[in-house]
């Protein structure tokens, strides 16, 4: 929400940044959570994938191998009943653990396979969302520093005394101006105190100021004058 106030544009660009950086922060770290977790444990499947894949592969050769032992056994002219009876049984062993592997892999990859379009389809969806959000939100902060911007611009330095002013006092006398430079008081009047424009017209004792009743009503330094300091109390 933009500030009514001048004094109150230094805190708003303050916080327009603020806004920003905690967008960004949040961003990102929902992007990690939404996104790149979930992509790196859904891709972190493959390597295993893979292993398997290629240990299939080696007991397929070694069923393989078995399989042509087992033939060259059984086709020889002298038929040895121990060599035929331990190539059937490295065959069996050679033959269960290939198929073990293989069935295991003909129940996931197809899984696997068919599970890439709905991961990837929700993941792209997710940070589609994600950028949405950030864009619509940072519109708005955008919005709100142009604003800010265009308020501060428009402004007349003049009336930037709420920014500037180094600190206020209560009068705790009435004192009657002597000069049109001098700001006359009342005792409870409260004064804004503000740096002399020209240090070299600094009088040790007095301040210059402009009382905040004035402020308030005119938003003008035009009504700005030094004044006795021992008359006032700082707040």
């Amino acid at each position: 929400m933009l500030c009514s106030c001048p004094y109150r544009y230094s805190t708003c660009l303050c916080e327009c940044v603020w806004d920003s950086d905690l967008l960004w922060t949040d961003f990102h770290q929902k992007l990690v959570d939404h996104a790149l977790i979930s992509m790196d444990t859904y891709l972190g499947q493959f390597p295993d994938i893979k292993s398997r894949i290629a240990k299939r592969d080696r007991k397929l050769v070694d069923y393989d191998s078995a399989r042509h032992n087992y033939a060259a056994v059984n086709k020889g002219k002298k038929k040895e009943g121990i060599k035929i009876t331990k190539a059937e049984e490295e065959l069996e062993r050679a033959q269960k653990v290939f198929e073990e592997i293989n069935i295991d892999l003909q129940e996931e990859l197809p899984s696997l396979w068919n599970s890439r379009v709905g991961f990837y389809v929700n993941t792209f969806q997710s940070v589609a969302g994600l950028e949405e959000k950030f864009h619509r939100e940072m519109g708005k902060i955008n919005q709100n520093l142009n604003d800010t911007l265009e308020k501060l611009e428009n402004q007349d330095m003049s009336r930037l005394v709420y920014a500037a002013y180094i600190h206020n006092v209560k009068a705790m006398h009435d004192y009657n101006a002597n000069d049109s430079d001098e700001l006359e008081l009342k005792a409870g009047d409260v004064v804004l105190v503000v740096s002399y424009e020209n240090p070299d017209e600094e009088d040790e004792g007095w301040l210059v100021g402009v009382k905040e009743s004035d402020w308030i009503q005119h938003k003008d330094q035009g009504k700005k004058g030094v004044f006795p300091e021992n008359f006032t109390q700082r707040m």
